[in-house]
């Protein structure tokens, strides 16, 4: 008994860990993104983002996630 619960307490701990770093890399992720749209604004770039971008970015996003998923 004593065995099921340190292996339930240890996987509830690593689930844990794996939510802060995933937590953390979405947010660098987010900032980088950030910084390149911001530097593309500032150069005067042609290119604008839009919904259909934006669509398009999120579609490979979640595309990425299913393979690192599964």
């Amino acid at each position: 008994m004593d065995k099921q619960v340190q292996t339930k307490e240890q996987t509830q701990s690593s689930a844990g860990t794996i939510y802060a770093i995933g937590g953390i890399l979405g947010a660098l992720v987010g900032l980088i993104a950030a910084y390149i749209v911001a530097k593309n604004y500032e150069s005067g770039s042609d290119k604008e983002f839009n919904a259909g971008t934006g669509v398009k970015l999120g579609l490979a996003v979640m595309g990425l996630l299913r393979i690192l998923a599964g």
